[in-house]
């Protein structure tokens, strides 16, 4: 099954592609951090005649309003980094944007300081969810026709602008400068905005040469031969989005322009510009913000890359050296989970500050995102140097973060790649730093690390491998084995669990041990994990027809971090489910905590989205983590697995079999299903029936077989 073929068909996302399919729609932009509360919105807003686009952040919103026109937009006030009052603010900065309609979406009752604030940064009206979708959709109908009502408006006073006399035309624009010219190209009018704005008297500007105002020098060019005399003769209107004025004594003034022939019996052009610094610096700002790291005011990855191109065609056209130094924080992730992502992220930040202050003004520091750091050291003219300044890193972060009342001591690990020795290129020089500083971290933490050609025979071993298994997915390499979970009192089988397997040619079969790593770290974990998912569904559905496998005998298959936190999970699993025609409770998905992000929404809303859809949930590896109680109170969970290496120290533990025996008893209580896994010896078998555990899997109760020697064996019909 091709990989598009398992993801539903969605709404515009903001993309240009997407676009031009409806050119003549107008637009609705919702911005929301969480895709479901996207779809809904979609979902709400199809049948009026709109575009909806669906972007997830203010900052993707922001450049997106940089390029496309919008007609009403939807906007959540609670969002990660910028939040709605913020981008709601930006939105009215600008020219293009200021009088689209602005309707706020919140999750929670407004009180009325909320209320002002949202209208005082330009929203129009609220919604609190759950909504009425009625509501939203009139909201909606009513905000678009009053943007074409706007625009037949607009549309009428441009007509009525080419009909208004001399006088008239001065008069409406007494906000903005406002020069009137001769046919020959003498001011013979200016009102008080263009005396204020070039600092010219009405005595001064009157009778002075308007080319003289677009020009550095104190000589005009020929009048006649200017576009604005040629304006003049054709009866066509010039306009300037931005262009330069430059009055005799101060700065130069940039300015939006139009110039427009007089109507009626009028002879000559109406100038009319407006003072955009302010713009300028906004749109300015807005495009740092598309480079800048929110959090911490370091470039983003998309600055740094930029950067990084910048600086390496200057090396080479210079011939000069740069060193690369990629930082990752080491135990960052205990930080995290011990007091809170609000601590992590004044960690971050002051990591970040001590970081400018000890490099050089002209080195370039960028967060890559979660506790990677990346620094470019420019003209290095030894790696010394580049030793140098990592030395003085792992200095700097020696004294403790003082956070409230906890003083945090952070280390870090530094791999370093020099320009040109370990690359010619961005992709090759951040490949080499981020091999050389998981060196270091192998090494023992809290140390710096040069990339060798060592490291670059173990990075081509890596793609040389990487290479194999996207052969293997085109090549049908890999399949299921099949480990049956048996009842320990009457030997029935109650669940079986799929492992993958890989086959590479003229080598041993390998499990899925062997290269899970390194999918994960190839990002090749999606396209394996919805492999896995498809072999099984289709092993069950066979099952299913053959008969002898029933309802109570859930097949388990294992998810990564990854694929948990795919919002495109649930819709991928309920293709499988109906193209195979398996009822939702014959599929059981494992997962362990490690890789359960509680703070990841869509993490959460795919748990119980996955619930809801009738499917089991098992918390695989009890036993080797701090929260899992946690867990069975807040997600539903179906089975509960003990853990290998809890198995494994029961026969010398009493603790430990006293937490088996209490579990035993709190998941009878909660009706969760309860098995022991990784059991290899019949003593540790024995044990664990006697401490209550209705159920186990091991080499001690079957390895994994293929579905014909499981059916061999077990066969219920």
């Amino acid at each position: 099954m091709a990989h598009a073929d398992l993801i539903a068909p969605r709404h515009d996302t903001g993309t240009p592609a997407a676009a031009a399919k409806s050119e003549r729609l107008p637009v609705v932009l919702s911005i929301d951090d969480k895709a479901v509360n996207l779809r809904v919105i979609e979902v709400v807003l199809e049948p009026l005649p709109c575009q909806v686009v669906s972007l997830g952040s203010g900052e993707e919103a922001l450049k997106y309003l940089l390029t496309q026109p919008v007609s009403v937009i939807l906007l959540d006030v609670s969002m990660p980094g910028m939040d709605g009052y913020e981008v709601a603010m930006l939105i009215r900065g600008r020219r293009q944007t200021r009088s689209t309609p602005i309707l706020f979406i919140t999750a929670a009752m407004c009180e009325e300081q909320d209320i002002q604030r949202g209208y005082s940064c330009g929203a129009i009206d609220y919604l609190v969810k759950p909504f009425d979708p009625l509501t939203l959709r009139s909201k909606v109908r009513l905000l678009l026709e009053y943007d074409q009502q706007k625009r037949q408006l607009l549309s009428a006073y441009q007509r009525l602008d080419e009909q208004r006399d001399y006088y008239q035309s001065l008069l409406s624009s007494a906000g903005e400068g406002v020069i009137g010219v001769s046919p020959d190209g003498i001011v013979r009018f200016a009102n008080p905005a263009t005396q204020n704005l070039l600092g010219m008297s009405a005595e001064h500007l009157v009778g002075y040469p308007i080319q003289q105002l677009f020009h550095e020098s104190d000589r005009a060019t020929d009048w006649d031969s200017s576009p604005f005399a040629i304006a003049c003769r054709d009866n066509v209107e010039v306009l300037h989005e931005e262009t330069t004025l430059y009055p005799p004594g101060r700065p130069p003034l940039p300015v939006s322009l139009r110039c427009s022939p007089m109507g009626g019996q009028q002879q000559g052009l109406v100038v009319i510009f407006r003072d955009i610094r302010q713009q300028l610096e906004t749109e300015s700002q807005l495009r740092q913000q598309a480079l800048t790291d929110y959090l911490t005011g370091l470039l983003n990855r998309n600055g740094f890359t930029i950067m990084l191109e910048k600086v390496l065609s200057h090396a080479e056209r210079s011939h000069q050296g740069l060193g690369l130094l990629f930082l990752d924080l080491d135990r960052f992730k205990e930080i995290n989970d011990r007091l809170g992502h609000k601590v992590g992220d004044i960690v971050l930040q002051q990591v970040a500050e001590r970081l400018r202050g000890c490099l050089r003004r002209e080195d370039h520091i960028a967060r890559l995102g979660g506790d990677e750091f990346i620094i470019i050291l420019e003209q290095l003219e030894s790696p010394d140097r580049a030793a140098y300044s990592a030395q003085r890193i792992i200095a700097a972060l020696e004294p403790p973060l003082q956070i409230d009342d906890d003083a945090l001591t952070v280390r870090a690990s530094i791999g370093i790649a020099t320009y040109p020795d370990c690359g010619r290129t961005v992709t090759s020089l951040i490949e080499a730093a981020d091999v050389a500083m998981y060196r270091a971290k192998e090494d023992g933490h809290h140390l710096y690390h040069f990339f060798t050609t060592e490291m670059n025979q173990r990075v081509q071993e890596r793609l040389r491998r990487e290479q194999q298994l996207r052969q293997a997915l085109v090549e049908q390499q890999l399949f299921l084995l099949y480990q049956p979970q048996q009842d320990l009192h009457n030997g029935r089988l109650v669940g079986i669990e799929a492992l993958l397997r890989w086959q590479p040619p003229g080598q041993p079969v390998q499990p899925a041990g062997a290269f899970l790593p390194l999918l994960e770290e190839s990002g090749l974990i999606m396209a394996f994990g919805e492999r896995s998912i498809e072999l099984a569904c289709r092993q069950r559905a066979a099952w299913l027809v053959e008969g002898w496998l029933d309802s109570a005998c859930p097949l388990s298959i294992n998810l990564s971090a990854r694929q948990l936190a795919d919002d495109k999970l649930p819709g991928k699993l309920d293709y499988m489910l109906k193209h195979y025609g398996i009822p939702p409770a014959l599929i059981e998905l494992e997962f362990h905590e490690a890789a359960l992000d509680q703070h990841n929404t869509k993490v959460i809303e795919n748990l119980h989205c996955l619930g809801m859809m009738g499917l089991r949930l098992a918390l695989d590896d009890f036993g080797s983590e701090l929260g899992e109680l946690a867990i069975l109170r807040r997600f539903p969970i179906s089975t509960l697995k003990i853990g290998q290496a809890l198995v494994k120290t029961l026969a010398d533990s009493p603790r430990d079999q006293a937490i088996i025996t209490a579990t035993a008893q709190l998941t009878r209580a909660l009706g969760i299903r309860l098995l022991a896994a990784g059991v290899e010896t019949p003593a540790q078998r024995e044990l664990l029936q006697k401490l209550g555990i209705p159920a186990a899997q091991g080499h001690s109760i079957a390895k994994p077989m293929t579905p014909g020697e499981l059916a061999a064996r077990f066969d219920r019909r």
